[in-house]
């Protein structure tokens, strides 16, 4: 059922080009974050931080875990339940 041969390279290449596409995100996203929080706008803070929160979950099912990924995540998700 795995992959082996040929068709193991071929998807590193993507994953990169995924993982730098999700970096782009991930710093837009958190300049959203910074601005929203000086309007004060409640419900674009919190679409901000979930979809900030699937750019982490995102780059950690793509093989990029940090270790703070999962806490941070989970902040932003209890702290946009809050709001």
């Amino acid at each position: 059922m795995g992959m082996t041969g040929k068709g193991a390279g071929l998807k590193t290449a993507p994953v990169n080009d995924v993982l730098a596409a999700l970096d782009s995100a991930e710093k837009y996203y958190q300049e959203n974050l910074a601005l929203t929080a000086k309007s004060g706008d409640v419900n674009h803070f919190r679409n901000a931080a979930v979809q900030l929160t699937l750019v982490k979950a995102f780059q950690t099912s793509l093989g990029r875990g940090e270790v703070q990924s999962s806490t941070y995540a989970s902040s932003l998700l209890g702290n946009s339940l809050l709001s």
